[in-house]
């Protein structure tokens, strides 16, 4: 959605700064508007008003949370202002005060150095690890060398890469909260270029005789943040962060397609959304998915709810997502797939099989009945 959002914004912007560059060829601005109107419409369409805007009118600014009506009016009520007139503390306290202060502390979060190049939000679902920024450390001297440089230069280039920062920030900073790698998705590759020019810049100032020897170090620094944050990826983070990265269902999908034949239905704990492991592992005909697909929005439309494991029960095929009851689950014919937080030792002979993460403590147990 934050994409979509930036784009009209940075185009309204440009048009702006360049009005006299446009106006003196309207007739061809217009006919780009109009073709790029025409393949846009549909995606603005739903984004803004359609099914695709469920998150985004979950997540934005202006819905607010229990929580953020409450601290509204405790501050409006302990405001020593209130004791002298409780319209003059709501001048000071309200929705819009509450909004224009979040969306400024967020704007500001994602112009953070430490979001960019050492913390990057924590967000390690989207492999952003604790630790480590969303680029490159070695890019920090280029990037803030590249701005200088950037301020400095008469190039045309020069406004769109700096609407393009400015701009590409607002939509990420629209929503509840701050320091979300996945939202600012609208600025990538501009830190890229400007680090690009901030490293040619500063290769201009280095003496000949040296240039050489700076070029070798460069790329011995970047091949090593790349081998090392390789590493991370592949083979540390898997050992730190199994659970956040979802680890294990490549192995449960394999050991549930060997047990499953034996039984009428497969029953999987609701939540992280597993069905989509279970079509991408099983190779699923994306028909066949789109079948059971189908009926599951007008049951989110109908209860008002915002994603779709917040269903209490929902099936594809065989397999039937929804929230583990023993009683009503563990019966003849079915087969049973649990996160080790819902075991308990009184299961310990209904357990067929178990997925371990990479430090051998259990990720999933597979049960089924057994007759005590």
């Amino acid at each position: 959605m934050a994409s979509s959002m930036e784009m009209p914004i940075f185009l309204a912007a440009y048009s702006i700064l360049n009005f006299k560059k446009i106006s003196s060829n309207l007739k061809g601005y217009i006919s780009f508007a109009v073709i790029f109107l025409i393949f846009a419409a549909p995606i603005f369409t739903d984004t803004f008003w359609g099914p695709g805007n469920v998150r985004g009118k979950d997540l934005i600014i202006s819905n607010f949370s229990a929580e953020s009506l409450e601290s509204i009016k405790r501050e409006q009520y302990y405001s020593d202002l209130n004791s002298v007139s409780p319209q003059l503390s709501r001048i000071f306290s309200n929705k819009v005060t509450f909004t224009v202060q979040q969306f400024i502390n967020n704007y500001v979060s994602y112009l953070s150095p430490s979001f960019w190049f050492t913390e990057g939000g924590r967000e390690i679902t989207y492999s952003v690890f604790p630790g480590n920024g969303l680029l490159y450390l070695f890019m920090l001297p280029l990037v803030v060398y590249g701005l200088y440089a950037l301020i400095r230069i008469n190039h045309p280039a020069k406004k769109i890469i700096l609407i393009w920062l400015f701009i590409g920030i607002i939509p990420a900073a629209l929503t509840k909260d701050g320091y979300r790698p996945n939202r600012v998705g609208s600025l990538l590759g501009l830190w890229e270029i400007v680090a690009a020019l901030g490293f040619w810049e500063l290769l201009k100032l280095i003496p000949s005789k040296f240039k050489k020897i700076s070029i070798i170090l460069t790329s011995f620094i970047v091949t090593v943040s790349v081998i090392s944050y390789l590493n991370l990826y592949f083979f540390t983070s898997p050992i730190k962060y199994p659970e956040s990265l979802l680890y294990g269902y490549r192995e449960l999908v394999t050991k549930i397609e060997k047990l499953s034949p034996q039984y009428s239905r497969v029953i999987i704990d609701r939540g992280s959304q597993s069905q989509v492991f279970i079509a991408f592992y099983t190779k699923m005909d994306p028909s066949f998915y789109q079948d059971f697909s189908k009926e599951w929005w007008p049951v989110i439309e109908k209860k008002n709810l915002l994603f779709l494991d917040m269903i209490n029960e929902y099936e594809l095929g065989k397999f039937t997502f929804k929230s583990f009851d023993p009683s009503s689950d563990l019966i003849p014919g079915n087969l049973v797939v649990i996160k080790t937080e819902k075991y308990n030792p009184n299961f310990a002979l209904n357990v067929l099989d178990r997925v371990d993460y990479p430090d051998d403590t259990p990720a999933f147990y597979i049960l089924s009945y057994v007759k005590k």
